[in-house]
């Protein structure tokens, strides 16, 4: 019975400590959009793709991320406090200087000034990273150069086969999503945790003239809000185990 009654109070202390925890989460995602589009070259490991970027005078995306993360911490950690928080142009400055893969510390270091005083236990960070392309098919993945935040890659000369219909067709459009959750210890500054996702989604239609226009403009917005919240979905749980 002691023993019963000891783990008991365990699992008491554990829940309560989890029901303190409070988090102000932050997204730095959704300032611009990449647009890459492949480049027909050989037997270079250089970034082969042509990017351009396209600012977003709407904040569409960032409110979209903050949901997603808020409606994951709701199922992973059901006690805690959530406080959403709005970037601004120096901090979305400061997050597109930090698209390494491993850059997830020096970023928190820069965003620290600004994020202390919030009163929350922990940050919660959602920011951009850069990685090699990957385009999921049926043989596995393909794609080149390296793609960063959120965005679409075109390719207009690749064969995409339909698992379905069995026909092919020439060119796609890929929406992606390489984002970095990053949890952060509030009092100390110190990164917890983090985790990289790099959502893909692979879009052909043979109707289309041009791998751009398989999807419509609200089609397009609705894959990337899709990709954030599988991003999400997979990404807290983790981190809140920490």
């Amino acid at each position: 019975m002691r023993v019963v009654v000891t783990a008991l109070l365990l699992l008491a202390t554990f829940a309560a400590t989890a029901a303190e925890r409070s988090y102000g989460v932050l997204s730095l995602v959704g300032d611009k959009l990449l647009i890459a589009s492949a480049q027909m070259q050989t037997g270079s490991r250089l970034n082969r793709n042509r990017h351009s970027f396209l600012a977003l005078d709407t904040d569409a995306l960032d409110r979209a991320a903050l949901r997603a993360v808020r409606a994951a911490l709701a199922k992973a950690d059901a006690g805690a406090k959530v406080e959403l928080l709005a970037g601004d142009e120096k901090l979305f400055a400061v997050a597109n200087d930090a698209l390494a893969a491993d850059a997830g510390a020096s970023l928190v270091a820069s965003l620290r000034p600004a994020l202390q005083g919030l009163g929350t236990t922990h940050w919660l960070i959602v920011s951009k990273f850069r990685g090699e392309t990957r385009a999921k098919v049926r043989e596995g993945t393909i794609g080149t150069g390296q793609l960063e935040g959120l965005g679409f890659y075109l390719d207009v000369d690749r064969s995409i086969l339909n698992v379905d219909s069995g026909e092919s067709t020439t060119g796609f459009v890929l929406p992606f999503a390489y984002l970095r959750f990053t949890l952060v210890d509030a009092a100390t500054g110190q990164v917890i945790a983090e985790e990289r996702e790099m959502e893909t989604s692979t879009v052909a239609k043979q109707s289309a003239t041009h791998p751009w226009e398989a999807l419509t403009p609200e089609d397009k917005v609705a894959y990337l809000e899709r990709l954030i919240q599988r991003s999400a979905a997979d990404a807290v749980p983790r981190l809140v185990k920490r």
